[in-house]
C-alpha cells in the first residue's frame, strides 16, 4: 500500500528524535552524516529501534545534510553521496520486516534567510535545495521540516516539485506566542501550504504537547489536508553532562491520541523523545482509522503574519497606484518607496488587502514591482494584491511575495488565460477573473456570467480550487451608458451562484461624472447587496469606507457591528491628532523629529540618510541618537507585545545602522566611546546562525563593537579568540540539544584559561534554567538582549 492509501486508512506513527542517540558514539573527527557512509549499521541500530517500537515511518538521516550545511565541515562535494546512502540504508532496513514501513527523507531549512531578511539569494537557496532533496528522490516521502519563514519554505516546495513526484510533508515550527520566528500563524501557515499543492501539513518541534493543543484544534476546523503534529518531549535540562527532557512517555502518547480524536492522521514526536515515546503512541493509536472533518471553506489570502478570510467583503486598498500621481510616479523613476510605505501604512489601518500598482511607461517593471512588494510586505500585515499586465513582472512578483496573494488579473484573452492562471497554480496564489476579452469589456450581464464561466472553467482545470477564482465584473462608467451599473449589479448576482468570490473597482462607476463620490458611494452600497465580497476603493476616503462599514451592519454581514465601532474608534482617534488632507488620516507635514522617528520605526532606510544629514545641522549627535533610539524602543515595545514581528524589527534596524554609522562619525568628534567590545559565535557542529546575526544586527544600532566567528566554532577558536580581542561579553548561540552541550565546554575552558568574561547564552533550544546551570547569562530574544546586554555590562 503506498503512503497516500495508508493515509487514508489508519493513523501512521512517525519516529522521534534520532540525534541524541548518536552522541558519543563515534569519533569526534567524524561529522554525524558521514556515518550514512562509515557507520550505517549506527544509524539503522536507532532506525530498528523505533520501527520495533511500533513506528510506521522511519526516517533517513538526510535532515541537515544539504550542501550549504556540509560545505561548513568540508563535505559540500559529497552532499549527493551522504544523502542517497541515507535513503538507500533506511530503505534496507525497512525491506526487512513483513508491514509497510515508508521512508521519510527530511530536509531542514538552510539556516540563513533569504532576502531581504537575510543574505541569501531565492535562487541560491532553491539550487540548494534543489540538490538535496533531488539526492533524495527515491525516498518514500520527501518532508519540509522545522521550517519557521514563508520564502524559504517555498523555495524548499518549489524546488521539490521540479525533482520528485513523492508526496511532499510541511512541518512548521512555533514559539510559545503560537507563531513562528518571523511572525506566521498556523493559519497563514495552513493557507499558503494548501495553494501550493502540499499533501500534509502540520508542525513539530519547538513546543510540547500541551502547548501545540490550541494550534491543532484550529488545524481540524481549517484544513482541507491530512495533519501531522509531532511536538517536543519537553523543556531540555542539563544532567551530568547530558541535555536530558522530562517528559513522561505515557502522558504525551495520550495527547497524540487525543489529536487524533480530534482528526490528525499521522502523529510523531521531535527532541527528547525515545522509542518509548512512539511505543506509548503506537498502543494508543493502533488500528484507529483517520476521523472524517467537515471543513467549510472561504476565499483567504496571507501576508507572512496574517491571513484575511472572505467570509464578509473585505476592502483593497488602491492607492498604490501611480496614475496622475506625479510625485509617486517621480519616486519610483528613481528607485526611491518612500510614498509606496507612507500609503501602505495609512491604507492598512482601513483595509483588509493592498493593491500594489507601480506601472510607469519607461521604467522597468520588473524591478520596481519587485522591490515595492519587498518593502510593503515588511512594513505591514496586509495581504497584498499584484496588479499588473506584465507576465515577467508578475513571475518574479510571485516569486518575491512572502504570502498567498491575489494577482490582479486575468481575463478571457488566449494570452492571458495561457500566461496567468499557470503562474496562479505555480506560486500558490488566487486570481482575479475579468470579464473582458478580445472583444472588449462585456456590456450585458449575459456576456459578463458567459466571460466569468470561461475563466472558471480554465482554472478550475488546471487545479485552481474554486475558492481562489474571483470575478471581476469590470463596471464601465454610467457617463457613457447609464445601464452599466444595473447590468453590472445583475452579473454579481448572477457570478455568486457560480461558487466564487466577486470584486469591483467601485470608482470606475463615476469616471467623468460631477460629484463622484456621491455615485461611488451609492453604487457600493448596492454593490454590497447584490452580494459583493470585495471592494477596490480608497480606504481614505472617509465618505466610502464609512459606507463600506455602515452597509454591512445593515446587510447583517458584520457580526454584532464590531468592525463598524472598531471603524469609527479608528476614525475618531485619528480626528483627535489633527485635520486630514485629501480625505486621509495623515497629519499636515510632520517635523523634523517626527520624521526621524518615523524613518527607524517604519525601516525606511532611503530616506534616512537625507533626514540625518539635515538633523545633524539642528541637533548635537548624542541628542539626534536618542530621539532615533526612542523610535528602536518603541519597536522593541511593539514586538514584545507580538504587534509587530522580526522582518520589520530587522527593517528598523537596517535604518537605525544607517542613521548611527553617520551619527558614529560626529560622536567621536566629540570623544564619546563605544560602549563595549562583544564576541559572538554559533558552537562547535552548529551551522545555524539566524539568530546570532539578528542579535548582532541590533547590537551595531546601541554602539557596540561586535567581533562575529560565524557558525560551528569550536571552544578552542572561541577561547583563542577572546584572549585576542579582550572582549567584554562573549555571545554564545546554539540551535540543537545536539549541540547546545558544546556551551560548558567554552565556558570550562575559558575559566580554565584564566579567563573570566560573561557569557550570554541563546538559542531554540536553550532557556533561563539551562543558562543558570552551566554558569551563563540567558537571553530569550533578540530586542530583550539590548536589554539583557546592557545589565550584564553594567554589573560588570
Amino acid at each position: 500500500m503506498d503512503f497516500l492509501t495508508a493515509l487514508k486508512n489508519k493513523i501512521l506513527v512517525v519516529n522521534g528524535a534520532m540525534g541524541t542517540f548518536f552522541q558519543g558514539k563515534f569519533p569526534d573527527s567524524m561529522h554525524i552524516y558521514e556515518l550514512n557512509l562509515k557507520m550505517p549499521e549506527l544509524v539503522n541500530s536507532v532506525q530498528k529501534q523505533y520501527i520495533e517500537a511500533g513506528a510506521d515511518i522511519v526516517e533517513a538521516l538526510t535532515f541537515a545534510a544539504s550542501r550549504y550545511k556540509l560545505d561548513m565541515f568540508g563535505l559540500g562535494d559529497k552532499t549527493i553521496e551522504i544523502n542517497r546512502a541515507a535513503v538507500r540504508i533506511a530503505r534496507k532496513l525497512a525491506n526487512e520486516y513483513d508491514k509497510d514501513i515508508y521512508v521519510l527523507a527530511a530536509i531542514s531549512p538552510l539556516g540563513q534567510y533569504i532576502e531581504p531578511l537575510g543574505n541569501l539569494a531565492f535562487g541560491r537557496a532553491f539550487e540548494l535545495y534543489k540538490e538535496h532533496i533531488g539526492a533524495c528522490k527515491d525516498a518514500d516521502i520527501i518532508m519540509l521540516q522545522t521550517f519557521n519563514e514563508v520564502k524559504d519554505l517555498k523555495a524548499a516546495f518549489f524546488a521539490a516539485k521540479e525533482v520528485t513526484d513523492k508526496p511532499i510533508v510541511v512541518e512548521i515550527t512555533y514559539e510559545p506566542n503560537l507563531r513562528t520566528a518571523t511572525g506566521t500563524d498556523p493559519l497563514t501557515a495552513l493557507n499558503i501550504c494548501q495553494l501550493l499543492g502540499v499533501d500534509v501539513f502540520g508542525l513539530n518541534c519547538g513546543l510540547r504537547p500541551d502547548q501545540v493543543e490550541p494550534i491543532v484544534r484550529q488545524l481540524v476546523k481549517k484544513s482541507k489536508l491530512p495533519l501531522i503534529v509531532e511536538p517536543n518531549g519537553g523543556i531540555p535540562r542539563l544532567v551530568d553532562g547530558d541535555t536530558v527532557y522530562e517528559t513522561n512517555p505515557a502522558e504525551f502518547a495520550k495527547y497524540m491520541k487525543s489529536f487524533a480524536d480530534l482528526g490528525v492522521s499521522m502523529v510523531g514526536s521531535c527532541c527528547g523523545t525515545t522509542p518509548e515515546h512512539t511505543k506509548e503512541i503506537w498502543k494508543l493509536v493502533d488500528g484507529m482509522r483517520p476521523v472524517k472533518r467537515e471543513v467549510r471553506t472561504y476565499t483567504m489570502l496571507s501576508s507572512r503574519t496574517k491571513t484575511v478570510e472572505l467570509d464578509r467583503p473585505v476592502i483593497i486598498g488602491e492607492r498604490i497606484n501611480p496614475t496622475n500621481r506625479k510625485e509617486l510616479s517621480d519616486q519610483l523613476k528613481q528607485g526611491r518607496y518612500s510614498i509606496v510605505k507612507r500609503d501602505a501604512i495609512e491604507q492598512s489601518m482601513y483595509a483588509d488587502l493592498l493593491d500594489i500598482n507601480v506601472g510607469v511607461p519607461g521604467t522597468d517593471e520588473k524591478e520596481i514591482l519587485k522591490n515595492a512588494i519587498l518593502q510593503v510586505q515588511e512594513t505591514v500585515e496586509c495581504p497584498l494584491v499584484i496588479d499588473t499586465t506584465n507576465h515577467e513582472a508578475l513571475e518574479i512578483a510571485l516569486r518575491n511575495a512572502n504570502g498567498k496573494v491575489l494577482i490582479n488579473s486575468v481575463n478571457g484573452k488566449k494570452d492571458s488565460l495561457e500566461s496567468v492562471l499557470p503562474l496562479a497554480k505555480k506560486y500558490g496564489a488566487a486570481v482575479i477573473g475579468l470579464c473582458l476579452d478580445e472583444n472588449g469589456v462585456a456590456d450585458t450581464a449575459e456576456q459578463k456570467v458567459a466571460l466569468a464561466k470561461k475563466i472558471i472553467e480554465k482554472a478550475t482545470k488546471i487545479g485552481i480550487a474554486i475558492e481562489d477564482i474571483m470575478i471581476d465584473c469590470v463596471v464601465s462608467t454610467v457617463g457613457a451608458e447609464q445601464k452599466n451599473a444595473v447590468e453590472t449589479l445583475k452579473a454579481v448576482v448572477a457570478i455568486k451562484k457560480l461558487g466564487v468570490s466577486t470584486v469591483l473597482g467601485v470608482s470606475n462607476i463615476s469616471h467623468r461624472m460631477p460629484n463622484r463620490k456621491l455615485l461611488n458611494s451609492a453604487f457600493l452600497t448596492m454593490a454590497l447587496q447584490a452580494g459583493l465580497d470585495a471592494a477596490i476603493i480608497n480606504p481614505m476616503d472617509r465618505t466610502m469606507r464609512d459606507t463600506f462599514a455602515a452597509s454591512l451592519v445593515l446587510l447583517n454581514k458584520d457580526k454584532d457591528c464590531r468592525n463598524y465601532i472598531e471603524s469609527q474608534k479608528k476614525q475618531n482617534d485619528q480626528e483627535s491628532i489633527g485635520p486630514a488632507k485629501d480625505g486621509s488620516a495623515e497629519k499636515s507635514e510632520k517635523n523634523l523629529k517626527e520624521k526621524l522617528f518615523d524613518a527607524v520605526y517604519y525601516g525606511e532606510s532611503d530616506e534616512i540618510e537625507v533626514l540625518v544629514s539635515r538633523a545633524l545641522d539642528e541637533y548635537r549627535p548624542l541628542e539626534l541618537n536618542e530621539i532615533l533610539l526612542s523610535a528602536l524602543q518603541k519597536v522593541g515595545v511593539e514586538f514584545k507585545c507580538d504587534n509587530i514581528f522580526l522582518p520589520q524589527v530587522l527593517s528598523s534596524a537596517a535604518a537605525m545602522k544607517k542613521a548611527f554609522d553617520m551619527i558614529k562619525i560626529e560622536l567621536k568628534k566629540d570623544d564619546v566611546r563605544d560602549k563595549g567590545k562583544i564576541l559572538f559565535a554559533t558552537v562547535k557542529n552548529d551551522v545555524h546562525d539566524i539568530g546570532k546575526n539578528i542579535v548582532i544586527a541590533l547590537l551595531e544600532t546601541q554602539g557596540y563593537e561586535i567581533i562575529d566567528l560565524g557558525a560551528n566554532i569550536s571552544e578552542e577558536a572561541i577561547v583563542k579568540a577572546a584572549k585576542e580581542h579582550r572582549p567584554s561579553l562573549i555571545g554564545l548561540s546554539a540551535l540543537m540539544t545536539t549541540t547546545m552541550i558544546e556551551m560548558p565546554k567554552v565556558i570550562k575552558m575559558l575559566r580554565k584559561e584564566g579567563l573570566n568574561i560573561p557569557v550570554m547564552v541563546g538559542g531554540a533550544v536553550v532557556n533561563e534554567e539551562y543558562a543558570e546551570s552551566i554558569g551563563a547569562h540567558y537571553s530569550k530574544d533578540a530586542m530583550q538582549a539590548i536589554e539583557d546586554v546592557k545589565k550584564v555590562l553594567g554589573k560588570k
